[in-house]
C-alpha cells in the first residue's frame, strides 16, 4: 500500500499546484482591480439550471475566469446548442468577462479551494479503505483491485454526471472528479501488476497507456489538470513492463501519446501542457539513446531516428495547424522551437558517436527540410529555418573529425535546404538583409570547418590550390549574384551581407595560397575587406563585425605563438585546435604581423573615410601596434647577443622606423581625429625612447663602452641613428603637444628635450669616432680632449641660435647650460695638464666665447643696441625688451 500512498500524493500535488496556479491568477486579477480597472456588476446567475454538458471555455485565459462568468457563458451556450453541445468561447470574450466579474477572497475560499481539497479527501478516503480492507483481510486481493477499478468509474460517472446536471461550479468540480478518476485507474494498474501480479507486466503497461489516452481524449471536457494526469501516466506506462517492447511497438505507442496529447493542446489552447509533453518525450528520446548509444547499423536505429524527428514536428505541426493569434503567448512562439532544438541537439551528439551506418544524419537533414518546409509553409513561423540553420551550424562546429563521405552526404543535401528557404523569404520581402547575412554565414562555417574537419583527407594543408579556387568561385558567383539584383528592390538589403561574404573568401583564399591553415592572416585581410564594403554600403554591422574578426585575429595569433613556444602545447589538442596557426610570431614576422597590421590599418583608413567611430579606433590602435611588433622582430635579429656593442648595426634600421610610425600616427591622428592612431603612437614613441636611452645613451656614460660604428667620421651609421633619431623625437614632441592638453605639453617637451640629449650624444660619438674608430676604445688624447670642448661650445651656441630663431626660453637655457658646462669641464678636466701657450689659448678662447654668448644674447635676445643715443648710457643699454 505504499506504492498506493505515493500515487495519493503526487496526485495531491498535481492537485495543489493546480490550486496555486487558481490563487496567482486571483492575486493578478485583483493587483489589476486595485489599479483602476473599472468593475461593471456581476450579472444575476440564472434560475434554471443548464441541462447539458459542457465542455470548458477554450483558451487558457478562459480557465483563468470567475466561476459566476463561466456559469453565465456556460449557461447561454447551453440554452442555444442543446444537450452535450455547447459552443466554444473566443479569448477576448473570457478576458472581457474576467474584468467584469467581482473577485473577493470569500470567493476564492468558498468556491475554488474547497474544490481541490474535496478531490483531495475522497482519494485520500479510497486510501484509507484499502488500507483498512487490507489490514482486516475483508477482500480477497482480486476484490480490492476490481473495487479501485470501480472507484475510478464511479468518480468518473460523478464528473459526467455534475457536468451533465450543470449545477454550480460544476467545471472546477467536475474536473477535479475526473482527475481523481484518473488517479484511481492508475493505481487500479499498479495494484494489479506489482503489489498482487494479477496481471502480467504487459497488461499493466497497457492498462496505463488506456488510461492515460482516456484521460487525455476527456481533457477537452474536464480540462488541464486531467490532461497532465494523462501525460504523465501515458509517458510513465511503458516502465511498467518488465521490460521495454520492440523498438516498433514502443515507437508507434509513444507517437500516439505525442500527437494525441498535441492535438488536444492545439484545440484548446494548452501550449504550457504541450510544451510538458514535449519535455516527456524528450525525456524518453534521452534514455531511449543512451540504451542505443551504439548503434551502428540502419535498422536498429531508425526507430529512435523517427521518434526524435517526431518529437521535433508534432509540436511545430500542431502549432501551425492551430488557429492563429494576433499575439501568440510565449509558450505557444517557443515551444516548439524548444522540443525542435531538443530533439536535433540528441540527433547531433547521437550522429556524432554512432558510426557510419547508423540513420542518424539522414535523420537530421530530414529534420532541417521540415523546419524549412513549415517556414516556407507558414511565412509567420519563418523562424523556424533560422532555428534550422542553427542547428546546422551547432552540427559542423560539434561534429569533429568526421568521415568524409558522411560529412559530404550532409552537406550537400543541407545547403541547398536552407539557402532555398533563405532565398524564399528574401524574395518574399521577409527580413532581407537578416536571411542573406544568415545564408553567407553559413556558408562560412560550412567552408571553415570543411576545411579543418577535411584536413587530411584532401583539406587545406593538402590540397590548398583547389580550396583557394573553390573560395574563388564561390566569391565570383556571389559577385555575380550582386550584379544580377543591383537594379532590384532587394539589392539595398542583401548587398551588403553578400558584399562581405565575398570578401571574406577571397580573404580565405588568400590565406590558403600564402600559408595553407594560417587563418589569422584571412581574419585581418577581411577586415580590409569589410572596410572596403562599408565603404560602399555605409552599414554599421560591417563595423561591428570587423571588430570581431580583429579579436579573432589577436587570438590566433596569440594562441599559435604560445602553442609553437611549447607555453600552451595543450591548447592545439582541443577541439578546434586545428584553426589555431601555430607559428611563432619571431619565425615569421612578415607573415604573422606586418602584413595583417598594414590590412587592419587599411580597413580602418576605408571605415574612417566613411564615418566616423570610436570602434575605427580600437582596429587603428591594434593595426600600428602589430606593425612596430613586425617590425622590431624583423630587425631584431641584427642585435646579436650583445644590442650594446651592435645598436649601430640594427639602430639605422630600428630607431628611425619605429620613431618614424610614432610620428606618423601622431600626425595622422592630429590630422584626421583617428584617436587610436594617437593612443598606439604615443604608445610607441615612448617605447622607442625608453630603447634609444637604454642602448645608446646611457651606455655612452661610461666613456667609453665597446660600441661597433661603420663607416668614416661624421658620415657613419651613429649619424644615420642618432640624427635621425634626434629629428624625429623633435617632430613628436611637437606633435604630441597639442594632442592631449597639459598632460601631451609636457609630454612633448620631454621628448623634445630627449631630441636635443640624443643629438648631443651624437656629437661626443662623432668627435670620439674620428680619434677611434675600432670600437671607439683607446687612450683618450689631448687634443680629443679640446674636442669635446669645442663640440660642446660648437652645440651650446647651435641651441643659442635656435632657441633664438624659434623664440623658445627652453632652448635658450638649455644652451646656458652646455656652456656652463664647457666652462666646467675647461676648469676640471683640461687645465690639469695644461702649461704655457696651451693654457693660455684656452683660456683665451673660452673667454671670447662667453663674450660672445654675451653678445648675442644682449643683440639678438634682448635687443640691446650698441648705438650711442641722446639719452643713452655708457654702456649703450637703450632697451631691456626681452625677445
Amino acid at each position: 500500500m505504499e506504492e498506493f500512498l505515493i500515487i495519493i500524493v503526487v496526485v495531491l500535488a498535481i492537485m495543489a499546484f493546480s490550486a496555486h496556479q487558481d490563487i496567482k491568477g486571483l492575486k493578478k486579477r485583483i493587483a489589476a482591480l486595485e489599479g483602476g480597472e473599472g468593475v461593471a456588476a456581476p450579472k444575476p446567475r440564472p434560475a434554471a439550471r443548464a441541462e447539458s454538458f459542457a465542455i470548458a471555455p477554450e483558451s487558457e485565459a478562459a480557465d483563468t475566469t470567475d466561476d459566476d462568468v463561466e456559469g453565465d457563458i456556460g449557461w447561454a451556450s447551453n440554452v442555444a446548442q442543446g444537450p452535450w453541445m455547447r459552443a466554444q468561447a473566443s479569448a477576448a470574450a473570457a478576458n472581457d468577462a474576467a474584468k467584469r466579474a467581482p473577485v473577493n477572497w470569500e470567493h476564492m475560499l468558498g468556491v475554488r479551494l474547497p474544490v481541490w481539497g474535496g478531490a483531495a479527501l475522497l482519494l485520500f478516503a479510497a486510501f484509507l479503505f484499502a488500507s483498512y480492507a487490507m489490514e482486516q483481510g475483508i477482500f480477497t486481493p482480486a476484490v480490492r483491485v476490481w473495487a479501485c477499478g470501480l472507484g475510478a468509474g464511479v468518480f468518473l460517472a460523478a464528473a459526467v454526471l455534475v457536468r451533465w446536471r450543470g449545477i454550480a461550479n460544476n467545471e472546477r468540480i467536475s474536473g477535479a472528479l475526473a482527475a481523481a478518476a484518473i488517479g484511481m485507474g492508475y493505481a487500479t494498474c499498479y495494484l494489479a501488476t506489482a503489489v498482487f501480479a494479477f496481471w502480467p507486466p504487459l497488461w499493466g503497461a497497457m492498462g496505463s497507456g488506456l488510461v492515460g489516452l482516456l484521460a487525455i481524449a476527456i481533457a477537452l471536457v474536464f480540462g488541464r489538470l486531467v490532461l497532465a494526469l494523462g501525460l504523465l501516466g501515458g509517458y510513465l506506462a511503458p516502465g511498467f513492463m518488465g521490460e521495454l517492447p520492440g523498438d516498433w511497438t514502443l515507437l508507434g505507442y509513444l507517437c500516439t501519446v505525442l500527437v494525441a496529447s498535441h492535438a488536444v493542446a492545439a484545440w484548446r489552447g494548452w501550449w504550457t501542457s504541450a510544451l510538458l509533453s514535449s519535455g516527456l518525450a524528450l525525456l524518453w528520446g534521452l534514455a531511449w539513446g543512451w540504451l542505443s548509444f551504439d548503434l551502428a547499423q540502419w535498422a536498429d536505429g531508425l526507430p529512435l531516428t523517427l521518434w526524435l524527428l517526431a518529437v521535433a514536428m508534432v509540436p511545430v505541426a500542431a502549432e501551425l495547424i492551430a488557429r492563429p493569434a494576433e499575439k501568440p503567448d510565449v509558450m505557444r512562439r517557443d515551444g516548439p522551437v524548444a522540443a525542435a532544438g531538443g530533439a536535433v541537439l540528441m540527433l547531433i551528439l547521437l550522429g556524432t558517436e554512432a558510426q557510419a551506418g547508423a540513420p542518424f544524419w539522414p535523420g537530421f537533414v530530414a529534420w532541417l527540410a521540415f523546419l524549412a518546409a513549415a517556414s516556407v509553409l507558414r511565412p509567420r513561423r519563418m523562424d523556424l529555418a533560422g532555428v534550422a540553420m542553427a542547428g546546422f551550424v551547432a552540427a559542423l562546429v560539434v561534429w569533429r573529425e568526421p568521415e568524409p563521405g558522411v560529412r559530404l552526404g550532409v552537406l550537400i543535401p543541407a545547403l541547398p535546404i536552407l539557402f532555398g528557404a533563405a532565398v524564399f523569404h528574401i524574395v518574399a520581402g521577409r527580413a532581407q538583409r537578416i536571411w542573406a547575412s544568415a545564408g553567407v554565414a553559413t556558408l562560412m562555417v560550412a567552408l571553415l570547418t570543411s576545411l579543418v574537419d577535411l584536413d587530411g583527407w584532401g583539406g587545406a594543408r593538402d590540397a590548398p590550390q583547389i580550396w583557394a579556387v573553390i573560395c574563388l568561385g564561390l566569391a565570383a558567383a556571389i559577385v555575380g549574384l550582386l550584379l544580377a539584383v543591383r537594379k532590384t528592390s532587394a539589392a539595398e538589403q542583401i548587398a551588403p551581407p553578400l558584399a562581405a561574404g565575398a570578401s571574406g573568401l577571397i580573404s580565405i583564399a588568400i590565406g590558403l595560397l600564402v600559408e595553407p591553415g594560417y587563418y589569422a592572416l584571412s581574419a585581418a585581410l577581411q577586415v580590409a575587406g569589410l572596410g572596403l564594403v562599408f565603404w560602399r554600403y555605409r552599414v554599421r554591422t560591417l563595423l561591428y563585425l570587423a571588430i570581431v574578426y580583429v579579436a579573432a585575429y589577436l587570438g590566433l595569433i596569440v594562441l599559435g605563438h604560445a602553442i609553437a613556444v611549447d607555453f600552451a602545447a595543450d591548447v592545439a589538442r582541443l577541439p578546434y585546435g586545428n584553426f589555431i596557426p601555430v607559428v611563432a610570431l619571431d619565425a615569421a614576422p612578415w607573415l604573422t604581423l606586418i602584413v595583417p597590421g598594414l590590412a587592419l590599418l587599411s580597413g580602418a583608413t576605408l571605415f574612417a573615410s566613411a564615418v566616423r567611430d570610436r570602434l575605427i579606433g580600437v582596429i587603428d590602435f591594434v593595426g600600428v601596434l602589430v606593425l612596430a611588433l613586425g617590425v622590431h622582430l624583423v630587425i631584431a635579429p641584427l642585435a646579436g647577443d650583445n644590442p650594446v656593442r651592435n645598436v649601430f648595426v640594427y639602430g639605422p634600421l630600428w630607431f628611425p622606423l619605429q620613431l618614424g610610425m610614432a610620428a606618423a600616427a601622431l600626425w595622422g591622428a592630429a590630422r584626421f581625429e583617428r584617436h587610436g592612431l594617437g593612443w598606439a603612437g604615443s604608445i610607441i614613441a615612448v617605447l622607442a625612447g625608453l630603447a634609444l636611452v637604454r642602448l645608446a645613451i646611457v651606455p655612452v656614460g661610461d666613456l667609453w663602452p665597446v660600441i661597433e660604428v661603420r663607416g668614416i667620421v661624421v658620415f657613419n651609421l651613429a649619424t644615420l641613428t642618432l640624427g635621425l633619431a634626434s629629428a624625429l623625437l623633435l617632430v613628436i614632441g611637437r606633435l604630441m603637444k597639442p594632442a592631449a592638453g597639459e598632460a601631451g605639453r609636457w609630454a612633448g617637451k620631454g621628448f623634445q628635450a630627449l631630441g636635443g640629449i640624443t643629438a648631443f650624444v651624437w656629437m661626443l660619438i662623432v668627435i670620439r669616432h674620428g680619434f677611434h674608430p675600432e670600437l671607439l676604445q683607446g687612450e683618450t688624447l689631448r687634443v680629443e680632449r679640446y674636442g669635446y670642448t669645442g663640440g660642446m661650445l660648437a652645440f651650446a651656441f647651435g641651441l643659442l641660435w635656435l632657441g633664438t630663431v624659434r623664440d623658445a626660453q627652453a632652448i635658450r637655457i638649455a644652451s646656458l647650460g652646455v656652456a656652463l658646462a664647457t666652462v666646467g669641464k675647461l676648469f676640471i678636466f683640461d687645465m690639469g695638464g695644461l702649461e704655457g701657450l696651451w693654457r693660455i689659448g684656452s683660456f683665451l678662447g673660452l673667454g671670447l666665447a662667453l663674450l660672445a654668448v654675451s653678445w648675442f644674447y644682449a643683440r639678438f635676445v634682448f635687443g640691446v643696441s650698441g648705438a650711442r643715443t641722446g639719452g643713452g648710457n655708457a654702456s649703450g643699454d637703450t632697451a631691456h625688451a626681452p625677445a
